[in-house]
């Protein structure tokens, strides 16, 4: 467990546990920088610099011992802690430590006390829809499953650079801080129906192929009107709503990365009428997928 001193405000031996929450808007996907997996030895200390970043530290094993703005902690094992851009970080006790760092940009977040966050998202169930939140610091209540999608970004950004599938695998990484950092707010709440996450990760598994909302009921052994009320309840959203929202999230990634033909993109999501990809394409963007792919080159084109 780490502990942190505000070294400008605490008395000597006074611990403080810095209670800030960053809250970013998702709507589109984090930008990905860099990963990195670092090792150091028993003598190992951070070096003392400033960073343009966001950078999230994500302890694997050892001890991280550092000074972050006003603060100082001590980071174990399974403890993640948030780098804002522009402020001084440096390590001070040597120690012995395994740890992935993660730097990513995006748009300036929204700030809560852990107080304001909770009664935000009691008082509105939409709150954290298209967001993410990042706490200061944290102990991960499920750190083998953060670590393993810390490590395929890793692997992925490795050994298949692509801007794009990395913008979106950093976001998933966040959602998934997200996720430990609700249900530790809401620990009775946030209990997913066992029904409900066969049905999300039957629809994940299966996003690049057809199928319906009748398949996802009879692989959780429930009728379509139940799960329709379960995603409703947990998720504001129809079965049939969710799963075209996933299939042109995965179009919108395909289409900027690739050049393949709208063709191909409708029977990468699981569309065997290209056709109908089209409308539905066109419904939840505004645009056509040729329209989508060419507004995105004439935007990176103006920013470079």
């Amino acid at each position: 467990m780490f502990w942190q001193r505000n070294v400008a405000c605490a008395k000597e031996g006074e611990s403080v546990k810095p209670n800030k929450y960053f809250i970013f808007d998702v709507s589109k996907p984090l930008h990905f920088v860099n990963i990195g997996n670092f090792e150091g030895g028993h003598d190992y200390v951070h070096v003392r610099r400033i960073m343009p970043d966001y950078e999230l530290f994500v302890v694997k094993g050892g001890r991280l011992n550092m000074t972050q703005g006003e603060y100082e902690f001590h980071a174990n094992e399974g403890d993640v802690f948030f780098h804002l851009p522009n402020v001084i970080h440096a390590g001070t006790e040597p120690h012995y430590v395994d740890f992935y760092w993660v730097h990513f940009t995006c748009q300036p977040p929204l700030v809560m006390e852990k107080e304001q966050l909770a009664s935000k998202i009691k008082q509105d169930e939409d709150f954290l829809r298209n967001k993410i939140v990042v706490p200061q610091f944290f102990s991960l209540n499920n750190k083998q499953l953060f670590f393993m999608k810390c490590g395929n970004l890793f692997n992925s950004a490795r050994t298949y650079p692509n801007q794009t599938m990395d913008d979106y695998a950093v976001t998933t990484v966040m959602l998934e801080l997200t996720k430990q950092v609700v249900k530790e707010l809401f620990p009775d709440s946030t209990k997913i129906n066992s029904k409900l996450q066969t049905a999300l990760v039957y629809i994940q598994d299966n996003i690049n192929v057809p199928f319906t909302v009748a398949d996802v009921a009879e692989t959780c052994m429930c009728h379509e009107k139940y799960l329709a009320y379960l995603f409703k309840k947990e998720l504001g959203i129809s079965p049939k709503k969710y799963v075209t929202r996933k299939k042109m999230d995965l179009a919108k990634a395909i289409l900027l990365s690739n050049n393949c033909s709208v063709r191909d993109v409708a029977a990468f999501t699981g569309y065997e009428d290209e056709h109908l990809f089209m409308r539905q394409f066109h419904k939840e963007t505004g645009m056509t997928p040729t329209q989508y792919r060419l507004s995105a080159i004439g935007k990176n084109k103006t920013q470079t």
